[in-house]
């Protein structure tokens, strides 16, 4: 996958709970030095062609 835009690097966590998530973020993800901001989105449904 090429990236075009504001992201340098699109990455999909598949987790069972908004609790699981934050944990990855805060024991994981935040901790890699040079990592400036992040933004998160949240599949509320998925539509299968």
């Amino acid at each position: 996958m090429s990236l075009t835009g504001d992201y340098d690097v699109l990455a999909e966590i598949v987790v069972e709970t908004p609790e699981e998530l934050y944990k990855i973020f805060a024991d994981k993800i935040d901790m890699i030095q040079g990592i400036e901001a992040s933004n998160t989105h949240m599949v509320m449904k998925e539509f299968i062609k």
